[in-house]
């Protein structure tokens, strides 16, 4: 959303048109936050482009309109033309455009020209085609655009203008407008008032209520105009009919390939077969299409919300409003009785409210949000391409589907009578906050997390890529086939029908319709696995990329630590530091005073169950802070009283500088409420203790102050440093620079976060098995280290290397001292090794960074490629990691080393790298982590060790799967290419025996097999081209086609073949040949599924899988039954003739010697290509 370029300054038209010249039109996109990035082209399809494009239709018997839904944009290009000029509302089709080669945008319907925009995203691979439409509008151009100070090229004379036309798109759930005087589409998610950014520099805002309806209501002109502009202030996305699902499904690539598949067994008169095939089809996309209802339901559901709203329009009209009505600009009462649940994203004007944020940041604990003196400049300056806003703006608003848990309006009423303005208006209740609707629909943060799950990012894993390839390969093969059992059936003399059906009939058998069901019955019963465990999947094809996971990001808190924080005491300088375990050791009143004072925790009443009983929400470590205190709080409509346990000291709260992160720390402003001290103000802060120094007095700190800040910090608990100092009440007015210093240092609180029970042990299990593990938090960076210590993601033992400063600029400002000895330093990150064996002895490990998130920045800005990617690859800790920080991290890891990055995260902070991660797994079962592709129910670290198990064991299971079906199919194909050379072919249920009696369930039943019980420490491939894979699929075809070839000749130079007649038209296909051929292969179909059905180590012993072991003995028997038959009705429903008695026994040996060699190169071989690859 937001920041919409295009290739020439948006600003200079002339830089434009030579742009479009040389390149033609085309506009960068950036939304999303930056997080998507795409460009835009323009194409018209002409009516005679249409007619010819269905007149090939026609004559393609539907083909092309097939191609043209798989690939719109490959249509676009050959019946579009491209858009190269754009000159106000024309555009030309040609490089250098000519009188009568324009199409006007805002006209093109009218005049039967079809105008569409491809946006390309290079990199998701994507590109997507969207209609452009027109419709009249007649409202002004300021409803529609956002003013100068969010985008540019928007002069003042394009706000206030009429704009007849609304030219736009639909792409990703946003609302694309053209801009005829920038030539460029702009999002209506960067729309502002412009009176929002008018007032930024002035005193024209009116801060006392009193007059808030008069200035910020809409008037109904304006609402009905954004009402056609935004739409409908709903997130409940359209419910597709079960009609419209069934036609997606059947015209699915695959499906398409099987009802070919269906239509040329028929004409073959393989009627079991087909129909057997086709009773799978359906019962598989019923499934699927009761999947797709279920998940289109829970969207719909998630985004559903029937409420009524007060609104004030019209000056001074209180009207309530459906909130699907809601328009950007709207004055609303936040009113706890009329709206529960946010239905819009709000800015709050007056008063105060209480939100549970959990549906949006996965985070349980309720925040405060509060009006501010300001809102235009916050507005002015807002980023609105940001789903979520930075902290110091979050507070002040209310996001779209967040709980509202308490909404208090102002200290006194916004509408006295005596006002002339309001005379027709109601006094506004001062016990409901008021607000401004900011954003509505999908351009609100709720809506960008309903979009995120309806247009997830493509998961392009190397995997899918190789799978891909392969179908390429074994299609290519088909073409082969078509051509040689064309030039067979042509030589043997056989009709044009019976080449036709055999010719198409090959490529059937080449590229197996049951390979989609085969490959997902890993990835099914993985996941059935995980569901008693409590994890849950909502992309079922992450769990294959789960088992390629070679690097673990943790989140600290909440993850490898107790949700919780416990204050273990306070530290108080008496003439040295002693740590007090109560308040009663605490022999420093203003410890506890600002222990009490100095954080944003609320009191509210109800909860749980319907109780009353007052309650405490805010940062858990603010509420564990203020109950240790002893004091008690009122929080009131006339503001925060705290009061002493012994009722001799009460404060009141004056003002409240909030925590920054990039400060570190917040602030408190309180004056003695019984009037005692009525002229002096005192502040209280807290904070990280770097932060607090540098604004402390030098002469209240004491010499040991770093060095008992590291001595805590080593044993893994959070310090947070105190400080506090009095001043006059006339410089309340001061900024918070001056406020904030010369500060009293008086002390420090001592927080430990115990380990989870079940950390270690997973973090040892994942280390084990040679997997990198990093802690990425918020934390102090030595309290950090001692977690990892602790949770052994770093051993004991191991060094540890920090960055610092430096001034020599030969060494780009950092230089990378030994944790505990700063007198060892690294001269290079490249004296780390190239070994990163995580599981050697501790004397070899190899030795880890940890750094900050501002250390990370600077790498990001100045080091090198290879310096950087050196720093992740050796990193163990990443401390003081804001949010976007811990996305960046990912990201660039992903960049570096592929599909292998998990991320784990309990939602609070986490989102946006739970998202951006290959391998996302919430510990929290919020609605925002919904969009990761893992979440857990059990809170334990210890799923993510279960998850990679599992994940190992699908992977391997969908290689086995698909190495056999790809082996099965070329043994069909070799088989009847060997008998099309006689004029035979298999018969029809001999083919049947082969594909649904055999191979099919073989392939499910291996699938069954479960996941071992431990982490291997190598990792399986995480590749299907990869040497090993290829080895053993390439061996294996190669030495079936030499044994059917061995068979063949083999049973014609018996002393007692006899030749049978054979006529390919009327279906006679028994002869000796093919039944050699088929009682070998029936044999090789088993021994093949036995060799490739994987064990361990990634899988459970071969033996535990009863099903496999069960369908493995019926078939063995079925088979020998088969070749030993004497019954002649056996032998006519199965197209076989007698063989020689013995002769089957020789087969037997055959097809046993044909597989013993697979299981030598399957266990010897294979696995030391596995070993040396993962080297």
């Amino acid at each position: 959303m937001g920041n919409l370029g295009d290739t020439g300054s948006p600003s200079d038209d002339a830089s434009i048109l030579s742009s479009s010249q040389q390149l033609g039109w085309r506009q960068h996109l950036s939304f999303d936050g930056g997080q998507v990035q795409a460009v835009v082209t323009l194409y018209q399809v002409s009516p005679m482009c249409k007619l010819v494009y269905r007149l090939f239709s026609v004559l393609t018997f539907g083909l092309l309109t097939l191609v043209a839904h798989w690939l719109p944009h490959w249509w676009l290009r050959a019946f579009g033309r491209r858009i190269y000029n754009v000159t106000g509302s024309s555009a030309g089709m040609e490089p250098k455009a000519h009188a009568g080669a324009s199409v006007n945008l805002a006209t093109a319907d009218q005049q039967g020209q079809t105008l569409y925009a491809m946006i390309h995203n290079s990199a998701w691979d994507q590109t997507s085609v969207e209609k452009i439409r027109s419709h009249p509008f007649g409202g002004m151009t300021n409803n529609v655009f956002p003013p100068l100070a969010m985008s540019e090229g928007f002069s003042s004379t394009n706000h206030g203008t009429e704009l007849k036309h609304i030219v736009s798109f639909e792409h990703r759930s946003l609302q694309f407008i053209w801009h005829e005087p920038t030539h460029q589409f702009t999002t209506t998610a960067a729309w502002k008032d412009v009176r929002w950014t008018s007032l930024a520099s002035s005193n024209g805002f009116p801060t006392h209520a009193r007059h808030m309806e008069d200035f910020w209501s809409p008037s109904i002109a304006n609402v009905q105009q954004r009402q056609q502009v935004f739409g409908s202030n709903s997130l409940v996305i359209p419910e597709r009919s079960t009609a419209d699902l069934i036609v997606q499904e059947i015209v699915h690539p695959f499906t398409v390939f099987q009802l070919f598949s269906v239509i040329i067994w028929c004409a073959n008169n393989y009627y079991w077969f087909a129909s057997a095939i086709v009773i799978i089809t359906v019962v598989s996309g019923a499934i699927t299409l009761a999947q797709t209802k279920e998940n289109i339901a829970r969207l719909r559901n998630m985004g559903r919300l029937d409420e009524s709203a007060s609104v004030m329009r019209a000056r001074g009209e209180w009207t309530t409003v459906n909130t699907n009505e809601l328009v950007p600009g709207d004055l609303v009462k936040l009113d706890l009785a009329q709206i529960p649940v946010m239905p819009a994203d709000i800015l709050v004007l007056a008063g105060d409210a209480v939100a549970d944020e959990s549906m949006l940041t996965g985070e349980s604990v309720p925040v405060s949000k509060v009006s501010n003196p300001g809102p235009n400049q916050i507005l002015s300056d807002l980023d609105f391409s940001l789903a979520t806003f930075p902290a110091h703006v979050s507070r002040h608003v209310l996001y779209s589907g967040t709980k509202l848990i308490r909404s208090r309006g102002p200290a006194v009423s916004s509408s006295p009578s005596s006002s002339p303005q309001s005379s027709r208006s109601k006094p506004v209740n001062s016990n409901t906050a008021l607000g401004l609707v900011i954003r509505t629909g999908f351009n609100t943060a709720k809506g960008a997390l309903i979009r995120s799950m309806l247009h997830p990012r493509p998961q392009q894993s190397a995997m899918n890529r190789d799978a891909f390839r392969f179908l390429g390969v074994l299609g290519l093969f088909g073409l082969i086939g078509f051509i040689y059992t064309v030039v067979s059936y042509v030589r043997e003399g056989a009709s044009a029908k019976v080449i036709i059906i055999r010719a198409l009939d090959i490529i059937t058998i080449v590229v197996p319709p049951s390979l989609p069901a085969t490959l997902s019955a890993g990835v099914s019963f993985a996941l059935a696995r995980l569901r008693p465990r409590q994890i849950f999947c909502t992309s079922p094809n992450a769990i294959n990329l789960a088992g390629m996971v070679r690097i673990l990001v943790a989140d600290k808190t909440g993850t490898l630590t107790q949700d919780g924080l416990e204050v273990k005491g306070v530290l108080a300088f008496f003439p040295d530091f002693k740590l007090a375990t109560s308040k009663a050791e605490v022999l420093d009143a203003r410890i506890l005073a600002c222990m009490a004072a100095c954080h944003d925790v609320k009191q509210i009443r109800g909860g749980s169950g319907g109780s009353c009983e007052p309650r405490l929400i805010g940062d858990p470590l603010d509420v564990k802070m203020f109950e240790w205190s002893g004091w008690s709080i009122t929080d009131g409509i006339d503001g925060v009283r705290l009061d002493s346990p012994d009722g001799r000291v009460r404060q009141a709260v004056v003002k409240q500088f909030d925590f920054v992160p990039a400060l570190r720390r917040m602030s408190v402003i309180v004056q003695d409420a019984r009037g005692q001290q009525a002229n002096s103000l005192t502040v209280f802060c807290k904070g990280a203790p770097e932060t607090i120094r540098p604004i402390c007095d030098p002469a209240s700190l004491p010499a040991n102050f770093d060095a008992t800040v590291n001595d805590y910090a080593h044993r893994g608990l959070r310090i947070i440093a105190l400080a506090t100092r009095t001043f006059p009440s006339t410089s309340l007015s001061a900024s918070r620079d001056q406020i904030e210093h010369r500060l009293i240092f008086i002390g420090f609180i001592v927080f430990e976060n115990p380990l989870k029970p079940g950390s270690r042990v997973a973090m040892e299990s994942l280390r084990d098995a040679n997997i990198q593990t990093i802690m990425c938090t918020g934390d102090n960076l030595l309290t950090a280290i001692s977690v990892a210590r602790q949770a052994r993601l770093v051993e004991p033992t191991q060094r540890v290397y920090l960055p610092r400063e430096s001034s020599d600029a030969s060494k780009q400002g950092l230089v990378w001292e030994l944790h505990g000895d700063s007198s060892v330093t690294l001269d290079s990150l490249a004296d780390l090794g190239g070994s990163t064996k995580l599981n050697a002895a501790a004397e070899t490990l190899p030795p880890r960074l940890a750094m900050t998130g501002e250390t990370f920045d600077h790498l990001l800005n100045y080091a090198s490629k290879h310096t950087l990617q050196l720093a992740l690859k050796h990193a163990s800790v990443f401390a003081r990691m804001a949010p976007e920080q811990k996305r960046q991290l990912v990201e660039k890891m992903q960049s570096f080393f592929g599909d292998s990055i998990m991320f784990v995260g309990d939602g609070a902070n986490d989102v946006s790298a739970l998202r951006a991660a290959t391998v996302g797994l919430s510990l929290s079962e919020a609605e925002a982590s919904i969009a990761a592709p893992f979440t857990s129910a059990d809170k334990d670290v210890g799923c993510c060790v279960t998850l990679i198990r599992e994940g190992r064991a699908a992977l391997v299971t969908s290689y086995s799967c698909f190495k056999f079906m790809g082996v099965y199919s070329f043994i069909q194909f070799t088989s009847v290419a060997i008998l099309y050379s006689i004029g035979s072919n298999l018969g029809d249920f001999q083919f049947l025996y082969i594909d649904l009696i055999i191979c099919l369930p073989l392939a499910l039943s291996m699938a069954r097999s479960k996941a071992a019980e431990s982490l291997s420490t190598i990792p399986p491939v995480n590749r299907l081209m990869s040497s090993s894979v290829m080895t053993s699929i390439t061996f294996t075809i190669l030495l079936q086609v030499a044994v059917q070839l061995y068979v063949f000749f083999y049973s014609r130079d018996q002393i007692w073949y006899v030749k049978y007649p054979l006529d390919p038209e009327n279906r006679v296909v028994r002869c000796i040949e093919g039944t050699a051929i088929f009682v070998t292969t029936a044999f090789m179909y088993i021994g093949t599924g036995m060799c490739f059905t994987a064990g361990e180590p990634y899988r459970a012993p071969l033996i535990h899988n009863r099903t496999f072991i069960a369908c493995v003995c019926v078939l063995l028997g079925g088979s020998l039954g088969l070749a030993l038959t004497g019954s002649e009705m056996v032998m006519a429903f199965f197209d076989m003739v007698s063989l020689a008695p013995g002769f089957q026994w020789i087969l037997l040996c055959i097809a046993a010697a044909y597989s013993l060699v697979i299981v030598i190169v399957e266990r010897l071989i294979v696995p030391k290509m596995d070993r040396l690859a993962a080297c």
